[in-house]
């Protein structure tokens, strides 16, 4: 899911670049005229949500959230793959 559209090309193209050798089933959420809320419902089909906003793009990482426990955390982009478990 990402916050701002400026960034969004960039950092997805981060996240697949160190996520495409570990065959992962992933969407992405360009509807930025959706609220956020709104958003985060539709990732409640997955396991995991990456959220992009403006600090997580400066620090090339991701706020990578369980979407069954609700637990979130701070993770580069080199390191979602080793955070999905």
């Amino acid at each position: 899911i990402y916050l701002n559209k400026e960034y969004a090309d960039k950092a997805c193209m981060e996240i697949a670049n160190y996520t495409g050798d570990y065959r992962l089933e992933f969407s992405n959420d360009f509807n930025y005229d959706k609220p956020f809320k709104s958003r985060m419902k539709n990732a409640e089909n997955y396991d995991f949500a990456a959220i992009v906003g403006n600090e997580e793009f400066k620090n090339d990482s991701v706020t990578l959230k369980n979407m069954t426990s609700g637990e979130q955390k701070l993770v580069k982009y080199w390191e979602i793959y080793d955070n999905l478990k």
